[in-house]
């Protein structure tokens, strides 16, 4: 699997190593193996602009995935875009370890584009337990 990182924000440092750790963490216990897949780290407003370009949505959010149609996903799964800031924010709100926070979003990303969703009650509790599954053997 190639995996893609991109760091866009210089809000907080970030260790790669330990995300493309947690990220082939993430692959091998949902028993999946893509050519690729891409993300990308970012500060509030890059991740509210493409909210709003993308989603229709004039407002921040934590992560944002971006799946490629038409592509084999054992080619090229998707992009996902996270928010550092949201994280931050979270990770001291919620009383959690920003780099939990930040592989929490990542593993929500991830689940995105393996055509999880959270738009209905249902939907959102499936999500939340495959999610709660997943960081319970991360971390």
């Amino acid at each position: 699997m190639k995996v893609q990182i991109r760091n866009l924000q210089k809000t907080k440092k970030i260790d790669l190593a330990l995300i493309r750790k947690n990220i082939r963490k993430i692959f091998k216990l949902l028993s999946l193996s893509p050519g690729a897949i891409s993300f990308v780290f970012c500060d509030k407003d890059c991740i509210t602009r493409l909210n709003t370009q993308y989603l229709g949505k004039a407002r921040s959010t934590d992560v944002i995935a971006f799946p490629l149609p038409g592509h084999d996903p054992q080619e090229f799964l998707g992009e996902v875009v996270v928010s550092v800031d949201a994280a931050g924010t979270n990770s001291r709100r919620f009383n959690t370890t920003f780099e939990a926070e930040l592989t929490l979003y990542i593993i929500h990303g991830i689940l995105h584009l393996l055509d999880y969703d959270d738009h209905t009650p249902a939907q959102r509790t499936k999500m939340r337990q495959k999610e709660q599954e997943l960081i319970g053997k991360i971390f």
